[in-house]
């Protein structure tokens, strides 16, 4: 006969409230492991990697999850986090100086349309490089090469991203109390496209390697 404990912990409220507290909890954690910025990378990761684990695989251990791969990925996430800070910023001066100038200069109207295009290799390669960080073991140059075919691959997956990504954003600028859930809850959407994408690109290269083998037995 099930107790009034098991039949607590089985109810959908319980569910509910359980899934609510890891969100918190797996928020909590990246806000704090973000304070540095610089470590901002390593802690998205961690999170898509909690947040897979938790939500796909449903393990019960979310803050174990996300400290571990917090570790394991931390030497890597430092240096992506700093090329996409860096190259931010440099574009981001470029704009600044296309608009008004550097001084007494004043450039050409057409530079501002370049300057702009600059922007294009930031898109593509940041929705997918921390998921594709915490999922996968890759040295840094094909981790970039790779997370940035797969998004030019999959441009409405990747545009489905960044719209989450900044929603989350916006509502932890209007709304500071998101900040408590809409991390986690933005990894969550994320890792619903990012996870098709992995998948899609896996099942083509097995596929690949089948036609390969095939043609091998043939010769």
């Amino acid at each position: 006969m099930e107790s009034s404990f098991e039949r607590m912990t089985n109810s959908l409220l319980f569910r509910i409230g359980e899934i609510i507290w890891d969100l918190l909890l797996l928020s909590v954690l990246w806000l704090v492991f973000s304070i540095p910025v610089v470590t901002c990378g390593a802690a998205t990761a961690a999170l898509y990697f909690a947040v897979h684990r938790r939500f796909s695989l449903h393990n019960s251990t979310p803050a174990k999850d996300f400290i571990r791969s917090f570790k394991l990925n931390l030497k890597q996430g430092l240096v992506l986090n700093l090329i996409f800070l860096i190259y931010a910023a440099a574009v981001g001066f470029n704009i600044r100086v296309a608009v008004y100038g550097w001084g007494e200069i004043t450039l050409p109207d057409w530079y501002l349309p370049v300057a702009l295009l600059l922007l294009i290799p930031l898109l593509l390669s940041y929705p997918l490089t921390f998921p594709y960080l915490a999922r996968f073991t890759s040295d840094t140059k094909h981790l970039l090469l790779n997370s940035t075919l797969m998004s030019v691959m999959n441009l409405g997956r990747t545009l489905l991203i960044w719209f989450y990504t900044i929603l989350a954003v916006a509502a932890m600028i209007y709304f500071p109390p998101c900040a408590l859930i809409a991390p986690a809850g933005v990894s969550f959407l994320i890792m619903r496209s990012a996870e098709k994408t992995f998948k899609a690109a896996l099942d083509n290269e097995k596929n690949r390697e089948e036609s390969e083998e095939t043609e091998e037995t043939d010769e």
